[in-house]
């Protein structure tokens, strides 16, 4: 009889802590925090103007559960003065999960990009939504990014103080 009430007890001692966890209900688990308005904040990249040499740019950013994130890309070409009314790339994200981060490696083309992310969500009021964010990227050419890396200079004394005369 012993034996059985303290294998009884060690039995529950081992589904008690299953209960307990089982039954909690876990509130605002997400460590991240949004603002009363915010549903999207754009990590990387951390300027909305930037210069880069990569064909490839990482999106990646914040957003609250279930929001709709589509990104569109614009490239404006060399002497143009305006970009272009139609995107030449879409990409269109699953909606946001329980982690609320999203990323999404995007191809650039040369000259300047316009990234614009366009996000969908419910308000506090159970209506649909939506904003966006854009984001300019120029990419640089490979010879330039080259021109760059050889670049050399010559006179070292405005550096140290000392110039030649």
């Amino acid at each position: 009889m012993r034996k059985r009430i303290t294998l009884l007890l060690f039995i529950m001692c081992l589904m008690l802590p299953k209960t307990i966890f089982a039954n909690t209900a876990v509130r605002n688990a997400s460590p991240i925090r949004f603002n009363q308005n915010e549903y999207v904040r754009i990590t990387q990249p951390i300027r909305d103007r930037m210069i880069v040499f990569d064909k490839q740019l990482n999106v990646t950013g914040e957003a609250r559960y279930n929001v709709k994130i589509t990104m569109q890309l614009y490239n404006k070409k060399e002497n143009a003065k305006a970009f272009p009314a139609k995107p030449y790339r879409t990409y269109y994200l699953d909606p946001v999960g329980f982690s609320q981060t999203f990323n999404e490696l995007i191809e650039l083309r040369e000259g300047d990009n316009r990234i614009r992310i366009i996000y969908q969500y419910t308000n506090p009021q159970g209506q649909r939504a939506s904003a966006q964010t854009v984001i300019h990227v120029t990419r640089k050419s490979a010879a330039e990014k080259h021109a760059l890396k050889n670049l050399r200079i010559d006179n070292t004394g405005i550096f140290t103080g000392q110039s030649k005369k």
